[in-house]
């Protein structure tokens, strides 16, 4: 069922970054009534990234240099347009994790540095499904300081990494939310972490960290087990940052209930053969290198179970919470 799981979770994160690609920092009320036909679109960089990603890891293990080498290889083969972030710290060919983070630090870019931190967690928690908590929060920390040198940021990846493990590993929502609670130091995270049960955060304000705003739009859909479908159209809804939230929404509910959790016309359509070299041909290689690295039954003979919980005691430990803040 892993094999499931992981393949839900990161065919999950492209639909949800595919979809929301074409909205891109739109404000809320533009998206609400423009006409959204829900078609997959080109996803971004970030995607690229994450597929880079599974390509290292599926080829050399957890190698943090090599894994600077393969993001870096996403800028330089030119497959799309770059913003000012990316081209400054990805530009140049880094053949260690160290010049990466140099880079980051030298711009100054900070918590600024894209959202794109919390996508590119996706095959390294994949890699990691088994790590216990020290080990997973050590790894993530040890990417993420690639690019971000904040650590609130660096702790709220951690948290969107342990939910998604959980999720892979078939854990209840609030076996999943107590174990989040156990790890989180940061009094801003852990309100935000209180906060996602409750509301989505608003994602087309101008002074928000898109790190946390994506973070607690994701949880807030897993933690209420919203419908795949719905969550990812709520997401984009909200405006800002449309691929990366959606994205990270649909990592953890195709996660949480597997393959077919995703609707058949979109699968379907990514695994239509196009052009070679197009995204979809990339997409289709990377999903293939989760079946393998989870070395479980195949794609074709996947066995989806869609588990449902009671929302009870999860809301009454929501509500223990937030009557500590």
């Amino acid at each position: 069922m892993s094999t499931n799981r992981s393949m839900g979770g990161f065919l999950g994160a492209v639909v949800g970054a595919c979809l929301g690609s074409p909205y891109i920092f739109m404000k809320s009320g533009d998206i609400s009534r423009s006409d959204a036909g829900w078609r997959l679109s080109a996803p971004g960089i970030e995607m690229e990234l994450a597929f880079a990603g599974m390509r290292s890891f599926a080829r050399h293990g957890v190698d943090m240099d090599a894994l600077a080498r393969a993001y870096s290889s996403v800028i330089r083969d030119g497959v799309h347009d770059l913003d000012v972030v990316s081209a400054t710290i990805f530009g140049e060919n880094a053949t260690m994790a160290s010049e990466l983070r140099r880079r980051a630090q030298e711009s100054e870019f900070g918590t600024l540095c894209s959202n794109a931190l919390l996508i590119r967690q996706i095959p390294l928690v994949i890699a990691g499904r088994s790590w216990d908590i020290p080990t997973l929060c050590g790894e993530i920390s040890r990417e993420g300081r690639m690019t971000h040198s904040d650590d609130r940021v660096i702790e709220c990846a951690q948290l969107y990494a342990m939910v998604l493990q959980g999720a892979i590993n078939g854990m209840t929502r609030l076996e999943i939310w107590d174990r989040c609670f156990e790890v989180v130091r940061d009094p801003e995270n852990y309100r935000m972490l209180v906060s996602s049960y409750y509301e989505t955060p608003r994602a087309d304000g101008d002074d928000y960290n898109a790190v946390c705003v994506a973070t607690q739009m994701a949880l807030y859909h897993f933690w209420h087990d919203t419908p795949f479908v719905s969550a990812l159209k709520n997401a984009i809804r909200a405006g800002g940052a449309t691929d990366i939230n959606a994205a990270a929404t649909g990592a953890l509910l195709g996660a949480m209930h597997g393959v077919r959790a995703i609707p058949s016309t979109w699968r379907e359509e990514l695994s239509a053969v196009n052009a070679e070299g197009s995204w979809q041909k990339r997409c289709r290689v990377a999903l293939g290198r989760v079946c393998r690295m989870v070395e479980e039954e195949t794609p074709g003979h996947m066995v989806w179970r869609s588990r449902r919980y009671s929302d009870r005691p999860l809301r009454r430990a929501s509500r223990v919470k937030r009557e500590l803040i």
